[in-house]
């Protein structure tokens, strides 16, 4: 594609996003625009076309902060690659700036000089999509909402933009290290904020002191971007608090002892770590849903209940997950998805539950423990199904654009 054909079908496409996006939000949503642009934001995992290009290096932390507010020139000058370009970008208004109106704009990762390769050819600006902002949950048709509602900040000046709007936050994400521990010790409240995102933070632990002051929290994720230490003992009583992931933990203790004592409604929890992940502590109450993606577990933290198990030990022996899963009485769906567990255990194991779902892909289960199993149990699904083939059902599972 011509450079200047895609420079004008993206400006087309922007000023649409903008104009659809003042129908819908109460704020006014100036001319002039800036953009958020996010790179590599397809599955992009299943086989090239001889016409398709990649570029992993896109992906980077680095790069999605450079590119977190930028111009239209700038858009143009990353996506359009000596006459290869994305193979669908979508564009719709995520805040105001003050002077601008900010549009995100979402990328394929497939890159190609291939035309009959775009999407949305029907609009009349292929590879450009128009959406609008994302809708508040029970909005009525018809009616305006703010474009605060779900708000995100890649640095403490757009942090303050959206304080002076903190009644209106129902969600809040914050990217980077300006978001350490000194910035979420003092963050404002947002009486109604419901949803909070630390990614790619410099958080010690600290802070975490200052979710005392989101009188609604319900729903935390922390991705940490150091290997220093981190502690979660100062986490406060967070009675409404229903889910917590925390991704990227350092190396050994960190005082997940404070999670079990404080968070005791906690609905959900999701663990990640390069290492061993050292759980000090066992969780009492039941959960729908627990996920730990480690090197293996230190501890012995898993409840007697939970709804949904994921373990994904990468040097986790059949005795270590013997004794991680003794004091477990019911579990309905279970995935060990690369953890190198085997037959003998899994044979084991199943028969304690009354188990709807199984997962173990990438183990050392085979397929004959696999159709032995389900012999047993012939309503309990698994993946892979040796009788239909690992390949459809990896198919199946790949998310669609």
């Amino acid at each position: 594609m011509e450079r200047e054909v895609f420079t004008q079908r993206f400006q087309q496409a922007s000023a649409r996003a903008r104009d659809f996006a003042r129908e819908l939000i109460e704020e006014p949503l100036p001319d002039p625009m800036l953009f958020r642009l996010r790179l590599n934001a397809s599955y992009d995992g299943n086989p090239l076309h001889q016409d398709e290009r990649v570029f992993p290096e896109d992906s980077s932390a680095e790069l999605a902060r450079r590119l977190s507010r930028c111009t239209s020139e700038e858009v143009v000058d990353v996506l359009w690659r000596d006459g290869m370009v994305p193979e669908w970008v979508d564009l719709s208004v995520i805040a105001e700036v003050g002077t601008a109106t900010l549009i995100e704009v979402l990328s394929c990762g497939r890159f190609t000089a291939n035309q009959r390769l775009l999407y949305h050819r029907e609009e009349g600006r292929p590879p450009f999509h128009v959406l609008g902002p994302a809708l508040p949950v029970g909005l009525e048709h018809g009616q305006k909402f703010s474009i605060y509602n779900r708000s995100e900040c890649w640095n403490r000046d757009e942090l303050g933009l959206v304080a002076r709007h903190a009644a209106k936050v129902w969600s809040l994400e914050l990217y980077g290290g300006d978001f350490g521990d000194e910035v979420m010790a003092s963050l404002p409240i947002f009486e109604r904020m419901h949803i909070l995102g630390v990614n790619g933070s410099l958080l010690n632990g600290p802070g975490l002191a200052g979710l005392s002051r989101q009188p609604e929290l319900r729903h935390l994720r922390v991705q940490l971007n150091h290997e220093g230490p981190f502690t979660a003992g100062h986490l406060p009583v967070l009675r409404h608090l229903e889910t917590l992931t925390v991704e990227n933990l350092p190396r050994g203790a960190w005082a997940f002892s404070a999670i079990a004592e404080q968070a005791t409604g906690l609905d959900s929890l999701s663990l990640g770590t390069a290492h061993d992940l050292v759980l000090d502590a066992r969780l009492r109450h039941p959960l729908r849903s627990l996920t730990l993606r480690a090197r293996s577990v230190q501890g012995d933290p898993l409840p007697e209940k939970i709804v949904s198990l994921h373990l994904h030990l990468r040097e986790a022996s059949d005795q270590d997950m013997e004794r991680l899963l003794a004091r477990v009485r019911e579990v309905t769906h279970l995935s060990v998805r690369g953890t190198p567990v085997s037959d003998e255990l899994i044979e084991a194991i199943v028969p304690r539950w009354r188990l709807e779902y199984l997962d173990v892909v990438d183990t050392r289960v085979g397929d004959e423990c696999v159709r032995r199993i389900r012999a047993r149990y012939p309503k309990l699904r698994t993946h892979p199904n040796p009788d239909i083939g690992l390949t459809k059902l990896e198919d199946d599972a790949k998310p669609t654009e």
